[in-house]
């Protein structure tokens, strides 16, 4: 009876309790608006380890919001009217060390040069949906450092590292799902755009980055306008369109390079959209793309000491090439029957090679000689 007292202290409205049908735990529902004297932080704390709270928010919450392990906390908004800013903006304005969901809420650091807006550690879990998170001078918007995260249907703008970072044993998926609410943006659409990377992946840590679909309703992936796509170091990555159309997932207006990475594991699947100054840039790295369009407007893919398999893969840009450089194995075959050499449009050469860089081909569907059509500088050629 102490902790629904608690509770009841301060909520501006009503509390509900209920079991979970066969399980041991409990749930609550409060409803609070933000001011000087009702507080999130407290009713987070009021709420009894064990217990899934729900907290339905309405104003400016100007809080540094701290969720401790062992807590289920659901803190849902009105999209565009329930914030949340840090009181202290040199600190995260969430810290989810135990289990955390925001779901159409605004978060926002203007000034402040924190390490992230959001982050989990220490084994947390974070849930983003249809909610809006800006911070320029943020290293990241949403840092994954020791906990798993899903952002979905959501828009994450600044961050001068990135905008969503995932680091060591944590797992991020970032997705366009329309089996969730619409998101800012007014579609079922995951949106990143960041001064540094839009999404960085490193030391261990695996990042899925999806469109999916809903019977006839198709999500949305968009990177933009970052200097870097998605990339990063010793990631484990998939980066996948489910749906039907393959515009819906799309790196675009990248300064440098739409995907890079170096040490890592991935696939680039279904008909990804890649634009940038450069395609694709990879490093001691074994990643296969199928059925995606890359587009580079100086160099389309460079490979470094990397093996990379393309199935369908149409290779466009103004000037540049596809590069194997020391020791790199590019291989192009066939799917379902549909010859998979790379469509090259107003490319000035169409491969180059160095220090034993290969090129394979295996196609059912060409002919004999391929020098009229595409050129092979210093490749080790195999057809």
């Amino acid at each position: 009876m102490g902790n629904k007292l608690a509770v009841l202290l301060f909520a501006s409205a009503s509390l509900a309790l209920s079991a979970v049908p066969g399980s041991a735990l409990t749930t609550t529902t409060t409803n609070i608006t933000c001011s000087s004297t009702v507080k999130l932080q407290a009713t987070i704390d009021a709420v009894v380890a064990g217990t899934v709270a729900t907290i339905n928010v309405s104003g400016t919450c100007n809080e540094n919001i701290v969720v401790p392990q062992g807590k289920t906390i659901v803190i849902v908004g009105a999209t565009a009217t329930s914030k949340i800013t840090p009181a202290n903006v040199l600190l995260p304005a969430v810290n989810a060390l135990g289990d955390v969901t925001l779901r159409k809420m605004v978060l926002n650091n203007a000034t402040g040069a924190a390490d992230t807006l959001v982050e989990t550690n220490k084994g947390g879990m974070l849930t983003v949906i249809s909610s809006d998170l800006s911070a320029p001078n943020v290293e990241a918007v949403v840092g994954v450092w020791g906990g798993t995260a899903k952002v979905t249907n959501s828009r994450v703008v600044g961050g001068y590292g990135s905008g969503l970072d995932v680091w060591g044993s944590s797992t991020l998926v970032v997705e366009g799902d329309p089996a969730f609410p619409a998101g800012p943006t007014g579609a079922f659409e995951a949106y990143v755009k960041s001064p540094g990377a839009g999404i960085s992946c490193g030391q261990g840590a695996s990042l899925r980055v999806q469109a999916k679909a809903s019977g006839p309703t198709n999500g949305f992936m968009t990177v933009e306008q970052s200097r870097y796509g998605i990339g990063g170091n010793l990631c484990d990555f998939k980066i996948w369109n489910k749906t039907t159309s393959r515009l819906n997932l799309r790196i675009r207006n990248i300064t440098d390079t739409g995907i890079s990475f170096s040490q890592s594991r991935g696939t680039v699947e279904n008909a990804v959209i890649i634009y940038g100054a450069n395609g694709v840039w990879l490093n001691q790295s074994d990643v296969i793309f199928a059925r995606t369009t890359i587009n580079g407007n100086n160099i389309g893919l460079n490979a470094e000491q990397s093996r990379v398999m393309f199935d369908t893969v149409t290779l466009s840009n103004t000037s540049g090439d596809v590069q194997a450089g020391t020791g790199s194995s590019l291989h192009f075959v066939d799917w379902n029957g549909v010859s998979t050499l790379p469509k090259m449009l107003n490319w000035t050469n169409s491969f180059d090679c160095w220090n034993g860089g290969r090129i394979d081909i295996e196609s059912s569907a060409l002919s004999a000689p391929l020098g009229s059509k595409y050129d092979f500088l210093g490749c080790v050629f195999v057809h």
